[in-house]
């Protein structure tokens, strides 16, 4: 998928945009709709029973529910590194991956937590706690929406410092050159 996206945003960064949102929202509500199957009941012991388990067309499902989730949500990760370096100038590139990563890191921790008190709390309600955490992830899909009209002005500016950084470093060149 990686190759695909470079393809696809080479002559233009900007549709890395829509491919991040189609990755949270199809990553998402592929993932949340494993929670809406009617899951099979086994026996401890069937449950233990790989071969039962591998010839029932649900697991399958569920299965190819979590790998098409995974694989929608790569994505996002294959996007975001490329858009996040080109509207940060190159001397806060580390610090922004630092901070994006333990954000990331932060969210893996929380989410399970978050998970985890709401199945409590509502009586392990699979259904309303998925409906609960896509209303909680919606905010940040309507930020990466919202980035499509900043992000064409925050690249300009960049570009234009960048730009004048290289002049900079021409006219001190010739200036060196001139002196020797």
């Amino acid at each position: 998928l990686a190759g695909m996206c470079d393809r696809y945003a080479k002559d233009n960064t900007i549709r890395r945009l829509p491919l991040i949102v189609i990755a949270i929202v199809g990553g998402l509500l592929s993932f949340s709709l494993f929670f809406f199957l009617p899951w099979p009941k086994y026996t401890v012991a069937e449950g233990k029973n790989v071969a039962i388990m591998m010839v029932d067309p649900l697991i399958w499902l569920m299965g190819a529910l979590f790998f098409m989730s995974r694989s929608i949500f790569s994505l996002y990760i294959v996007n975001q590194a490329p858009i996040l370096q080109e509207i940060n100038l190159p001397e806060v590139q580390a610090q922004i991956t630092s901070w994006n990563q333990f954000l990331e890191s932060l969210g893996s921790g929380l989410g399970p937590l978050i998970s985890g008190i709401l199945l409590a709390a509502t009586g392990n309600n699979y259904q309303l706690v998925s409906i609960v955490l896509i209303l909680l992830i919606l905010p940040g899909i309507i930020l990466w929406m919202v980035a499509m009209k900043w992000f064409p002005q925050d690249r300009q500016i960049i570009k234009e410092i960048l730009s004048q950084r290289a002049e900079i470093l021409k006219v001190r060149a010739i200036q060196k050159k001139n002196v020797e």
